[in-house]
């Protein structure tokens, strides 16, 4: 059975810990995590980063490289991401200017009843590094009333 492997980091945010287990299921892999909540900025890092606000995670998916499992976060958004919050997932390359590659998904805030996922690149080809982000696009979460 595929777990989520959190590696003695903590992850408190309950909205993260349900993407991450969403992301798990999907997948029907490990979800290793990599970075969660932080005091410290690290090499690369941002002073504004959601990890200083116990809000994000960084993992990857065993079995998947980063770029498939970033395709499909963006695909089906709506299966991992829940509507009445704004979310990111950063896909941070080979090349980024943080301490390694990795999938890095935060919560940015609640919204009521809809919500976005911005998808967002940094370090994917030697045209996008240094912490310049190319973005992707935003989509909506939109709620839909139970019957």
């Amino acid at each position: 059975m595929a777990t989520i492997n959190f590696n003695g980091k903590t992850v408190s945010d309950t909205e993260i810990k349900n993407v991450l287990q969403a992301i798990c299921d999907f997948f029907e892999a490990d979800v290793n995590v990599t970075s969660g909540d932080r005091n410290y900025v690290p090499p690369g890092g941002s002073p504004t980063s959601m990890h200083l606000k116990n809000r994000a995670a960084d993992f990857h998916v065993s079995g998947y490289d980063d770029g498939t499992v970033y395709m499909y976060l963006k695909v089906f958004a709506s299966a991992f991401f829940a509507s009445g919050n704004n979310y990111e997932v950063i896909w941070h390359g080979i090349h980024t200017n943080t301490t390694g590659p990795h999938i890095h998904v935060a919560r940015l805030g609640s919204t009521g009843e809809w919500g976005t996922v911005k998808f967002m690149r940094e370090g994917t080809t030697s045209s996008n590094v240094g912490g310049s982000k190319n973005r992707d696009i935003d989509l909506p979460l939109i709620a839909v009333p139970a019957r």
